[in-house]
């Protein structure tokens, strides 16, 4: 009978053993916690004490604007050889703040271009010199609508992302007896060239809709009307060309408008003929961003101050 009461004394301390383990009075089990250096195991940051002041609310971004800077435009400043279709291998291309000057065998070519940290336009020549003929269009570089950097340089592409040029450092062109020798070398860097080319404009005040593409096609006239009939009209190409006069003074170049309401817009060579309307061709080449107040469409600049407003109109 001894052995029989130690056996049963042993069994009872064993189970007394095992029902305290699982009751959490015994060493704490690690089995299935995640262990330091487990692959795959998410690491769980552990929680503030209710009351502690130390959680923070999430942080939402408005996806509204583009990255900032996946380039900065300046970077385009300067002499580049062009690997283009239809051109020489002596054709360069110099860009300055808002003009480029294309260097063809026969002399440059002049128009105007504008870059956002993703966006490129350019339009089409509106001057040249001799023994140049007059250029007409320039399709590779009027189709560029992005860019992207290169070991050497830059790769230029359309819409489609269809490469239209290559730039790269190599050279400049040589002299011509019609030409100042500036226009040969690289453009100088200044900080206020750096300002105007990198800064970005200034949101919408809360009350303004960003305007789309699809907006801004069509005819506008100042909300004030004037004898001489001032106006603006965008056509939705391609390319996304603009045509405008001040009342007297016809001028027009490209444009383009991206997320936001920013906008980017050439101008061309006008007259100077004084007369009574409004300066259409600065409210749209200064014009940083293009937003809605109503059915009022509003130019603002890189700073966010009104340049003008439009209303719909037609065509005398």
């Amino acid at each position: 009978m001894r052995w029989r009461a130690w056996f049963l004394g042993a069994v009872g301390f064993v189970a007394l053993w095992v029902l305290a383990s699982l009751a959490g009075c015994g060493t704490p089990s690690t089995v299935g916690a995640p262990q330091p250096g487990d692959q795959g195991s998410a690491s769980v940051a552990p929680e503030a004490p209710v009351g502690s002041g130390s959680l923070v609310p999430p942080v939402v971004l408005e996806p509204s604007e583009p990255p900032e800077t996946v380039h900065k435009p300046s970077e385009l400043i300067n002499m580049w050889r062009v690997a283009a279709n239809g051109e020489s291998e002596d054709t360069w291309l110099r860009l300055e703040g808002s003009s480029y000057a294309l260097w063809r065998p026969c002399g440059p070519i002049f128009g105007g271009w504008r870059a956002s940290t993703t966006e490129f336009l350019a339009s089409a020549p509106d001057g040249w010199v001799g023994p140049c003929e007059t250029p007409g269009d320039i399709p590779w570089l009027t189709s560029t609508a992005t860019y992207e950097r290169t070991a050497d340089g830059w790769l230029l592409l359309d819409e489609s992302g269809t490469e239209t040029a290559t730039l790269r450092l190599d050279g400049i062109p040589p002299s011509h007896p019609d030409v100042w020798d500036a226009l040969l070398e690289p453009p100088e860097i200044t900080a206020e060239l750096l300002a105007f080319m990198n800064d970005r404009p200034a949101p919408l005040a809360p009350h303004l809709r960003a305007a789309t593409s699809q907006d801004l096609v069509g005819y506008w006239v100042p909300l004030d009307d004037f004898p001489t009939r001032p106006f603006v009209e965008f056509d939705a190409g391609p390319p996304r060309t603009w045509a405008g006069s001040d009342g007297c003074n016809g001028v027009g170049g490209v444009w383009r408008l991206g997320n936001g309401g920013w906008l980017l817009a050439t101008s061309g060579p006008q007259t100077a003929i004084g007369c009574e309307g409004v300066p259409m061709s600065a409210w749209v080449s200064d014009a940083a961003r293009a937003g809605f107040d109503g059915d009022e469409l509003v130019l603002l600049d890189m700073s966010g101050a009104e340049l003008g407003r439009l209303r719909r109109g037609s065509p005398a």
